[in-house]
């Protein structure tokens, strides 16, 4: 199941237009991002939960089964129902199976390591947890960040910020929205909205369920707001650029790119810190040697989506797909 009925307030006016799992990043709307992560697990489907400018996401099925699974909405109508409450609501889609991952619909987990979801859900299969979370070490995992406080053998024994509450942890992770969920859980979700973890996980756990943290190494990017997105977009184009290209992450890049991207999409690069992802522009736009001269001259990069109207500079900035830039402009994302 993936997570996409959020309002995503913070990035807001973008998600005036959009839901945010429909927003271009690196010219591939977030939702494929999440469906190429969930690709070695082979999933027969994929349900999405709905609310927030829903014609947007129903947009990208076509496009998801000729690369994936078929993919199922449901439509949480008059308000959001939360992670533990589109869960509850779609109980009926995942009638007579023994294990569901859920997982965010709007951000880019690149793992260092290949099979890392197969892996995990190895892991979860053998112990018999209720659930397992994916995890990564981040030093604000507990403080900007709500940490999963863990024990030695790295059981959970809670979340949160304040690890006063678990006198058994010895560390905290960094939670990146990815979970494999026993269909015990159902047991313990509540009605209507609820927060998976808070709600339904840490109960279990109260119960003497096993929750386990899997840590891994992944390259993880906040894009909740359009800063951490333009910091986003400026990092993975540095991979693609770098000698990194050839790991894991780099071929994960490349692979949704290559997949996903419109027709005509290339990456221009030259010199050591000017970087171009563009697509196919309008009729009458700058050549794209034009807008690259201009991001050399200031070691820039941009990212520029299918049918703009690019007359004037870009720099570090994301034009997304039929915009319009009249003049100049830096450090922003044109709707």
């Amino acid at each position: 199941m993936l997570l996409a009925a959020g309002l995503g307030t913070r990035m807001r006016p973008v998600t005036n237009a959009v839901a945010k799992p429909a927003i271009p990043f690196l010219n591939v709307p977030l939702l494929f991002w999440s469906l190429d992560l969930l690709r070695e697990l082979n999933p027969d489907r994929v349900v999405a939960n709905l609310h927030h400018m829903p014609d947007t996401v129903r947009a990208l099925a076509p496009l998801a089964e000729t690369n994936g699974p078929p993919l199922t909405f449901t439509h949480e109508v008059a308000a959001p129902l939360g992670s533990g409450g589109a869960l509850w609501f779609a109980k009926k889609e995942f009638e007579g199976l023994d294990t569901i991952l859920v997982a965010n619909a709007d951000e880019v987990i690149l793992p260092a390591n290949p099979e890392t979801l197969r892996r995990m859900h190895e892991q979860h299969e053998r112990t018999g947890a209720l659930a397992t979370l994916l995890t990564m070490r981040h030093a604000e995992a507990g403080t900007k960040f709500g940490g999963v406080w863990v024990n030695d053998t790295h059981a959970v024994q809670g979340f949160g910020k304040d690890g006063s509450s678990f006198p058994n942890a010895t560390q905290t992770l960094h939670y990146v929205g990815v979970i494999l969920l026993s269909r015990r859980i159902f047991n313990y979700l509540p009605e209507g909205e609820s927060n998976l973890l808070y709600d339904a996980v840490a109960r279990g756990i109260s119960k003497g369920e096993r929750v386990n943290a899997f840590c891994e190494e992944l390259v993880w990017y906040e894009t909740g707001n359009p800063k951490d997105f333009l910091i986003a977009s400026r990092a993975v184009l540095d991979l693609l650029a770098s000698t990194s290209r050839r790991s894991n992450p780099g071929v994960m890049v490349q692979h949704v790119i290559d997949q996903y991207a419109p027709a005509g999409t290339a990456r221009i690069h030259s010199g050591v810190n000017a970087h171009l992802l563009i697509s196919p522009l309008m009729t009458g736009s700058l050549l794209s040697d034009e807008i690259q001269r201009a991001l050399e001259k200031e070691n820039a990069w941009a990212v520029i989506g299918a049918n703009a109207s690019v007359r004037s500079a870009v720099i570090n900035s994301v034009v997304l797909p039929n915009a319009t830039v009249h003049q100049p402009v830096r450090d922003q994302i044109v709707v």
